[in-house]
């Protein structure tokens, strides 16, 4: 699955989950965009993990500011996943 692909399936998280547009924009900031609070971010965070079938750690959350980056982790745990798998 490509960054591309996978920013696709994160705007449509964002929109069926959160009732909210995506930003189209790879660095769009997600928090001031998505007016997001603590409850929404995890929210947005287990869809995520559900969607993808993938754990995200609190470590991996920090640092994560625009939907770029958001879907370069997720493919970054993809490929984890992958590598880990028989």
């Amino acid at each position: 699955m490509t960054r591309d692909e996978i920013a696709l399936r994160l705007r449509a998280i964002v929109r069926e989950r959160l009732a909210r547009e995506a930003p189209s924009s790879p660095d769009a900031d997600l928090l001031a965009d998505l007016e997001l609070d603590s409850v929404r971010q995890l929210e947005l965070v287990v869809a995520i993990e559900n969607e993808f079938e993938i754990c995200l750690t609190p470590e991996d959350e920090q640092g994560i500011a625009t939907l770029g980056e958001l879907a370069a982790l997720v493919e970054r745990r993809l490929a984890e996943e992958r590598a880990e798998s028989p």
